[in-house]
């Protein structure tokens, strides 16, 4: 943390070079070592010089800081201005000076709290390439939007670590070397939250610096640690502990999703109105009636906003309790209901749904043709009968679920995907 906020001061084609100088030479100090105390000074002082760079390395991508630079052999003039051009286009703010105001203002914030929680929650082609591929998806159909790959690749995790918790190990080697690689599609997630963190602290320079640091910083911790108590050598190839460990990280991002989704669209809510309070005092009468009929013909209704949104509570809950039913059918009991997993994907479906049609579209977008009144009418048809469909075979799967049922957790379960499925 401490290197990213020097990046926020300093130029970071001096800072980086220097940092990786000293990670070299400490390294070479290896050959020196001649007891256990040595060791751990020559190891700590690489691990402190190292630290800094990979968070450093992303707060840049993420954040330009071109308004520190110079002219130099790898950028010109013309270069630095097009970054800051680019950069004024979204409203992403350049360094400014630190004061117990600041300091105050950065904590206050929820970005600093959830971000760095949602990032270690969730090294190879596959990974690259669902990266890329994603990375395209977000920034062209989905128009900027980032929790919708967040979510598929920490359904796709989450459906992973059941599949290598419940597949037996020497049986079904094929199964599980594809369940193995497919893991690594989860990696385009993280490149998800990071993309969304930056944009959603695009207001406060430092913040970003702040929430991508302590975001890496807690990341690094997890993953040094959990390894001594989730993921034991001496548990593996079975690793049963760490399956579970994995799986409970992706419904907790689930369930904190909703929560960082709202806030982030609650902060654009706020700059909006204060930009057209702004802009406002400048205007006359006359204009600021024609723009207040345009707001009543465009606004959405904001009963279509509440249903929306216990629609995606509700497929919410669904999905995490479909998946954990799922998983204590299969590890308890010789089969399982088909309508679970049925209705499990129908969960997933309908939060798809809500991020194609739900965000409203602000000029041209290829998403336009596609969002119309019909084609969303159509869609909520189609899953609604999905859903009946699901629920039906379920009530005949199991006779008596919802009067004479008993208190076992299986039980309670399907009572619970009953009554969410209906919801």
């Amino acid at each position: 943390m401490p290197f990213v906020l020097l990046l926020t001061r300093f130029p970071a084609h001096y800072c980086i070079p220097a940092l990786e100088f000293a990670v070299g030479f400490v390294t070479l100090g290896n050959y020196a070592i001649k007891g256990t105390s040595s060791l751990f000074a020559v190891r700590f002082l690489a691990g402190f010089c190292e630290a800094g760079f990979f968070p450093g390395v992303m707060f840049i991508l993420g954040n330009s800081l071109f308004c520190l630079a110079k002219p130099n052999f790898w950028l010109s003039q013309a270069d630095i201005d097009l970054a800051n051009a680019r950069m004024a286009k979204i409203e992403r703010v350049p360094p400014s000076p630190w004061s117990k105001a600041k300091v105050k203002r950065i904590f206050s914030t929820w970005q600093i709290y959830l971000f760095p929680i949602m990032f270690p929650l969730p090294t190879s082609a596959i990974a690259a390439f669902t990266c890329v591929l994603f990375t395209m998806i977000s920034d062209g159909p989905l128009h900027g939007r980032r929790w919708p790959i967040i979510i598929v690749c920490t359904i796709g995790n989450l459906g992973v670590s059941l599949a290598l918790y419940l597949m037996p190990l020497y049986t079904n080697i094929s199964g599980r070397t594809v369940a193995y690689y497919f893991g690594f599609i989860n990696s385009a997630g993280d490149m998800g939250i990071y993309s969304w963190a930056a944009e959603c602290t695009s207001f406060d320079n430092e913040l970003r610096a702040v929430v991508s640091s302590a975001s890496d910083m807690l990341a690094y911790t997890l993953s040094t640690i959990s390894p001594n108590f989730v993921w034991k050598t001496d548990r593996f190839p079975a690793a049963k502990i760490g399956y579970r460990f994995s799986f409970s990280c992706s419904v907790a991002l689930l369930c904190i999703l909703p929560l960082a989704m709202f806030l982030a669209q609650r902060d654009v809510k706020i700059r909006a109105a204060r930009k057209d309070e702004e802009q406002s005092q400048a205007q006359t009468p006359s204009s600021l009636e024609e723009e207040k009929d345009a707001m009543a013909t465009t606004r959405l209704p904001q009963a279509r906003l509440v249903l929306y949104g216990l629609l995606s509570l509700s497929a919410l809950a669904l999905l995490i309790l479909t998946s954990v039913l799922l998983e204590y059918l299969l590890a308890n009991t010789a089969g399982y209901n088909k309508p679970v997993p049925a209705l499990l994907t129908a969960g997933g479906v309908t939060l798809l749904h809500v991020a194609l049609f739900l965000p409203p579209i602000r000029g041209p977008s290829k998403r336009k043709p596609f969002v119309q009144l019909r084609w969303e009418l159509l869609s909520l048809v189609v899953i609604d009968l999905f859903v009946l469909a699901g629920v039906v075979r379920l009530h005949k799967a199991t006779p008596g679920l919802m009067d004479n049922c008993g208190g076992f957790f299986i039980c309670s379960g399907l009572q619970g995907v009953v009554s969410l499925a209906w919801l």
